[in-house]
């Protein structure tokens, strides 16, 4: 009766981050700027009430400037060090089904003196075609080589 007892209240405690953790991950991308590493994660049930976009159709739901719109809002939340990004390039990629599409801004920091104080790395933020930015995460103790893109 007592491991009964443990065991729900161990599966109370930690039961939703573990059947989060092993939701089926569809895309991911780790970015470095500096010494700190971001990964961002979209799992499918991310996408399931996402807008899809249908083939035969010419623009995806949401268009490049509402996802730089919401890269740049997340990129304010999460990443505060730096107060201007540029734009560094778009890229729409299918995820998953073959309806299912994200985009992934990439975007560095507007720094000055960057010639003085070497390359300035730069981050990807991922936008649902819903206009939803997935905040990127914090990594730590990984080193630089871990690095996937």
């Amino acid at each position: 009766m007592k491991q009964l007892i443990a065991n729900l209240v161990f599966f109370l405690a930690f039961g939703s981050q573990c059947a989060r953790s092993a939701e089926q991950a569809v895309f991911q991308t780790v970015n470095h700027l500096g010494q700190t590493a971001y990964r961002s994660l979209v799992l499918e049930i991310d996408l399931v009430n996402t807008p899809k976009w249908v083939e035969g159709t010419d623009s995806p739901p949401l268009s490049p400037r509402q996802a730089e719109m919401a890269a740049r809002s997340e990129l304010t939340r999460t990443v505060r060090q730096f107060d201007h990004w540029e734009l560094v390039k778009f890229c729409l990629r299918r995820v998953g089904n073959p309806e299912n599409w994200i985009y992934i801004v990439e975007m560095k920091p507007v720094v000055q003196n960057a010639r003085a104080s070497g390359q300035v790395d730069s981050i990807e933020i991922v936008v649902l075609l819903d206009g939803r930015a997935i905040r990127p995460n914090e990594v730590r103790g990984k080193p630089r080589a871990w690095r996937q893109r």
